[in-house]
């Protein structure tokens, strides 16, 4: 854990203008002897106590940073799963989004891993391998507010997925993953409920968060539906309690490879 912990750490780095700053500032501030004077202690003293303070709020700010999820791969069988993804495509978060999903998540060990090996790691793991029969639906939804590092990491999910049979590949919004967020769904259930809604099927955030995504795309197919449509937005009486509109969407599927 120590290991992990200071791997996590080490991605962590002050701006390179502000370090050159600082190291400028101490050579001419503390090391140079033209300004430093035995008379007068105290003054010596200022500015490397300077030059700590900036390196802590450095430290703080780049702390803030590595925290603060941009991204989300959303994985919904049964179980939904969703990976956190920080500005620097590491894993910062596992979370399970209904009791299956949430035993995954203990069991998984990929905090702080790249995105690449973490999406790996839970398609190889034999927790999450035991809900993958034969007619299972599995579905990726990526969504994030950074729409380069989005569309970078849906590209990499749809490849790791190509060998898998019955897999749906998926872009989601920023505003898609905060409203699904308030509602305390996963982006790609959520979407799904949001179809289900577009379709005419007048099911609760509850019933969906339940249902397997086989279920939901099969509801989806008799409706006339198409599973893999993005819904153009949440409906006027939004049950997550949020009045955001989704921006325009850009969701496509894939199935995988049988």
């Amino acid at each position: 854990m120590n290991e992990k912990l200071k791997e996590a750490f080490d991605q962590i780095h002050a701006e390179e203008s502000l370090k050159q700053h600082t190291r400028d500032y101490l050579a001419r501030e503390v090391y140079s002897g033209k300004r430093a004077h035995r008379s007068r202690p105290a003054r010596r003293l200022l500015p490397a106590a300077a030059a700590a303070c900036v390196l802590l709020a450095a430290g703080v700010c780049g702390g803030w940073m590595f925290f603060t999820p941009t991204a989300c791969i959303s994985i919904d069988v049964n179980p939904s799963l969703e990976l956190g993804i920080n500005r620097f495509d590491r894993i910062i978060s596992v979370k399970g989004y209904n009791e299956e999903g949430e035993a995954i998540a203990e069991a998984l060990d990929i905090r702080y891993m790249p995105y690449e090996e973490a999406v790996d790691a839970v398609l190889e793991s034999g927790e999450f391998a035991a809900y993958l029969t034969d007619d299972a639906a599995v579905t990726f939804t990526v969504a994030g507010r950074d729409t380069e590092q989005s569309s970078r990491i849906l590209g990499h999910v749809e490849r790791c997925t190509e060998g898998h049979a019955n897999t749906y590949c998926h872009a989601g919004t920023a505003g898609e993953m905060e409203d699904a967020h308030h509602a305390g769904m996963s982006v790609g259930k959520y979407r799904a409920w949001l179809a289900l809604r577009e379709a005419g099927l007048d099911l609760t955030q509850e019933e969906v968060q339940d249902m397997t995504m086989r279920q939901i795309r099969d509801l989806l197919e008799e409706a006339g539906a198409d599973p893999d449509a993005a819904a153009s937005s949440p409906p006027a009486d939004n049950e997550a309690g949020t009045h955001h509109r989704s921006e325009g969407q850009h969701g496509h599927g894939r199935h995988g490879n049988s």
